[in-house]
């Protein structure tokens, strides 16, 4: 039986400090010794770090200056106030077991390139260790030091309530981080297996025989290439003979580099006993480590034999970065982290619930980016194909197809039933997403339940509704394809109904189909559109015998408010029309299948397309009209068509009808019409290029405007009094002998504005003339170089009446009068005077000078203002008095 009695090792610090001892050499007292205590100078939270020294693991003596030896050490620490050491610059000083300050010893912490600092280091005390942080939580130990040898084991276990992580990158030999419970114990063995064999040569002819192998490790905290891979120390494993004088010592194998000078041997007898290096201390650099514990992590009851079977308790994880490759992994470059079984006959029994890792990420199916996956959402990431082997998968939520390329190993058979998201299968071109693939092997068909009842099946014949048959069926609901053609099928007493937005369009059942809506045919891409009739006897279509076989009515005689259309064999082929009304039923010739019988009297109703415009037709688009095959043409019975009863055709139902006409309106060339000088006795013959629309009735525009108009020409004829044109309108008009409003007599032309308005006669949209005004007078305004109604005409009213001319522009106006000539005035009238021309005139002037005078009564008077009148070179004045 072997028993190991445990300690607690504490989660320690490895620092580098550069000691300085008064009195060096002279003093052990100031030493600093295993056990001692050291306090840092950093203030962390209003405590300072201590640490206790659990050993050395180098020491550089007289490195720094006199009196001065850079050391490295283990230490603990034990403030329980603060127990976390800073990296950062700082200087210790040594406490003795009653906290007070030991004088003479002083030390520097060392940082920079050279610092040797690791905070999670495992100082070996016993074989068996309990390990626990200081401040008593989980440990993180990353370097184990101590006294080792090549073989050592040790153990490790958490304390209970807590757990132990052992960190990649120290010399522990493990890949990852690695947590161990507090049920878990880590087995660990020192191996120096690197192959760093030493080479003698030399020492006197005929020496030989003498190996060695080198131990490496990296410095403690080591954080630079020239600190890592150094040559620890040699260990002599066979001493040889004949060595009179030292060897010279190198390296075989490994790939780092070491000083020539830096291996010594030690020769003792002929052997070699010892190889030192220089100063005892580590030398060279990039060298493999050989010093390394290889982990071996098991539960307490020990090493774990395969040949056992083991009923797993408590919890367990499996987790580490595999490497290398895996022949069942076309697209991994890694092993797997956990195999279970064998071969693909082994069973594996889950019986718990499997359950993924949460937040996670999946690559989104579109091939997008990653879509992250809350943690209430696990997942498993599956590189693998499901075989189900006939068994089920239930509560499933969704089923999401990948878009990226279809697998083809094994590419899917005809003969099978699978769903495949298709996005092509060619490795050499990118996924091309096209769909979904449904597939079912031949003869057999796709089907759609409800409460376990077919209610839409899908095969090779087509499709079936509510039946359980294998393609169409007579009595069922069937959509198939036969040949090219497409078959829709529904049972004896069902029919086929087409609806749009709730409302039935047509519905199809045994013996007839029902349009409840208009029929539209159109003729698209050069396609013609008509409706071909079968020539029937009028006395089946009637009883509708011709569509049973059997010779007998297969629905009900013809029914009231309905009429049969059809080409009637027995009438040269005229199509024809039965209709019934109570209990007679009337047969209508519609006079070989084009129009309208003569004597029928139809009002139409809904909407009608009259004629298609031919655009290959050999005659102008302005004669379309006239060779449409649609025409309505009635003689009136009254020549003066005075009412609607009269009317060839009728449009519309009354005035709030809208009736559109798209096209061009035309009349009837070589029109008579009747002379518009109203005597009768003339009538004028259009020609063949000009229409004529002749209108018996009024047009009321309703504030439209009529474009395009060539001449009004109004007639002589007595006009309408229905209704009496009032005073104020705006109208034109011929009189007639019933209109005696001015007492001007018939034939008049009107012109009629209400009272205070104005005709106005405009050029370039401005008023050049107007006329009117208030009733009872006459104006005619004029605009001139005055400005707008510079000048204005008035008739004067009164017992002899007159004309006023007023230009009322400015004072400069005038009023000339030409005879004879447009450019030379007899006449001028102006604000002065009136002139008269060729040097003649006659104005208003004042007096000529004092000795002009007049005198009458006996008293002499002197005027202020004379009219003077010049005829050539001869002047006169004549007084006027005020």
């Amino acid at each position: 039986m072997i028993s190991m009695q445990p300690e607690v090792c504490y989660q320690s610090v490895i620092i580098k400090i550069n000691v300085t001892i008064d009195n060096f050499g002279s003093n052990p007292a100031h030493e600093l010794p295993i056990g001692g205590i050291i306090q840092s100078s950093r203030t962390i939270s209003n405590e300072k770090w201590r640490g206790q020294l659990l050993f050395w693991l180098d020491e550089e003596a007289g490195a720094g200056a006199e009196g001065m030896t850079t050391k490295i050490g283990v230490f603990e620490p034990c403030n329980p106030a603060q127990l976390n050491f800073e990296n950062q610059t700082q200087t210790f000083i040594q406490k003795d077991e009653n906290d007070v300050t030991i004088s003479g010893w002083t030390a520097a912490y060392v940082t920079g390139d050279t610092n040797e600092f690791n905070d999670k280091v495992l100082p070996i005390k016993t074989s068996t260790s309990i390990v626990e942080a200081a401040d008593g939580g989980n440990a993180e130990i990353q370097l184990i030091k101590g006294s080792m040898s090549n073989g050592q084991i040790i153990t490790l276990k958490p304390r209970q309530g807590k757990s132990l992580l052992l960190k990649a990158g120290g010399n522990i030999d493990i890949a990852s981080d690695l947590t161990i419970a507090d049920n878990e114990v880590a087995m660990l063995q020192m191996f120096w297996d690197a192959n760093h064999s030493v080479k003698f040569t030399g020492g006197c002819s005929g020496a030989s025989g003498a190996k060695a192998v080198a131990y490496v490790e990296d410095d403690d905290g080591a954080t630079t290439t020239a600190q890592k891979g150094k040559i620890q120390s040699i260990l002599v494993t066979h001493g040889g003979e004949g060595y009179t004088t030292e060897p010279t010592v190198t390296m075989e194998g490994g790939t780092g580099t070491i000083p020539s000078t830096a291996l010594t041997a030690v020769i003792e007898d002929g052997s070699v006993i010892e190889v030192k290096t220089t100063n005892d201390n580590p030398v060279g650099s990039g060298w493999e480590q050989t010093g390394r514990f290889i982990l071996l992590k098991t539960q307490s009851s020990g090493t774990t034999d395969t040949t056992i079977d083991y009923v797993w308790t408590g919890r367990h994880k499996f987790h580490a970065d595999p490497a290398g490759t895996h022949p069942d992994y076309n697209d991994a470059t890694e092993a797997h982290t956990v195999e279970f079984g064998n071969s693909g006959t082994d069973r594996i029994m889950f019986i718990g619930e499997i359950t993924g890792k949460g937040d996670a990420s999946i690559t989104n199916p579109d091939g997008g980016a990653n879509i992250p996956i809350p943690g209430s959402d696990p997942s498993l990431n599956i590189k693998s194909a499901l075989v189900m082997n006939t068994y089920d998968i239930y509560g499933l939520d969704k089923l999401v197809f990948s878009q990226s390329q279809s697998t083809q190993t094994p590419a899917p058979e005809a003969d099978w039933n699978y769903i495949e998201a298709d996005t092509g299968t060619d490795e050499n071109q990118s996924p091309l997403l096209h769909g979904m693939n449904y597939n079912v092997p031949s003869g057999k068909i796709h089907k759609f339940k409800i409460n376990q009842t077919d209610l839409f099946t899908m095969s090779q014949l087509g499709f079936s509704f509510f039946t359980n048959m294998l393609g169409p069926s007579d009595s069922g609901v069937s959509i198939w394809r036969s040949n090219d053609d497409m078959l829709f099928n529904v049972g004896d007493t069902n029919f086929l109904r087409f609806e749009i937005d709730g409302d039935e369009k047509v519905k199809i059942i045994q013996g007839r189909t029902e349009f409840n809506d208009a029929i539209y045919l159109t003729s698209d891409n050069e396609q013609s559109a008509y409706i071909d009739f079968k020539k029937e006897l009028a006395a089946d279509v009637l009883r509708g015998v011709d569509l049973n076989p059997e010779g007998t009515a297969d629905y009900d005689d013809l029914e009231g408010n309905h009429g049969r259309l059809f080409m009637d064999d027995n009438n040269d082929d005229h199509l024809s029309f039965y209709r019934k009304s109570g209990s007679t039923v009337t047969l209508k010739d519609l006079e070989g299948g084009g129009g309208v019988e003569a004597n029928e009297n139809i009002t139409w109703s809904g909407d009608h397309v009259w004629g298609v415009y031919d655009e290959t037709a050999p005659f102008p688009d302005d004669q379309q009209i006239f060779n449409s095959t649609v025409k309505f043409h009635k003689d009136g019975e009254d020549d003066n068509f005075d009412d609607d009863t009269h009317a060839g055709v009728v449009i519309g139902m009354d005035g709030n009808d809208k009736c559109k006409f798209n096209g061009f309106i035309m009349g009837e060339t070589e029109f008579e019409i009747k002379n518009p000088d109203g005597s009768g006795s003339t009538h004028y013959d259009l020609s063949s290029t000009e229409h004529a629309i002749n209108v018996h009735s009024s047009l009321v525009m309703n504030t439209y405007s009529i474009w395009g108009l060539d001449q009004l020409i109004f007639s002589k004829q007595p006009g309408t009094d229905d209704p009496v044109v009032e005073d104020d309108w705006w109208n034109i008009e011929v009189e007639d002998e019933t209109y005696t409003n001015y007492g001007q007599g018939e034939g008049n032309l009107n012109y009629n504005v209400p009272n205070g308005e104005f005709h106005c006669f405009n050029v370039k949209g401005k008023s050049q003339v107007q006329i009117g005004g208030m009733q009872g007078e006459s104006n005619i305004y004029m605009n001139g170089g005055g400005g707008y109604n510079s000048t204005r005409l008035q008739g004067l009213t009164g017992t002899y009446g007159g004309l006023r001319i007023m230009l009322t522009g400015g004072s400069n106006n005038l009023f000339d009068v030409f005879i004879n000539s447009e450019w030379n005035y007899s006449l001028r009238v102006q604000q002065a005077g009136i002139k008269l021309n060729s040097g003649g005139y006659i104005e208003y002037t004042s007096r000529y000078n004092g000795s002009q005078k007049t005198g009458g009564g006996g008293t002499t008077i002197y005027p202020d203002k004379w009219i003077k009148i010049v005829a050539y070179n001869s002047v006169m004045y004549l007084p006027a008095y005020s």
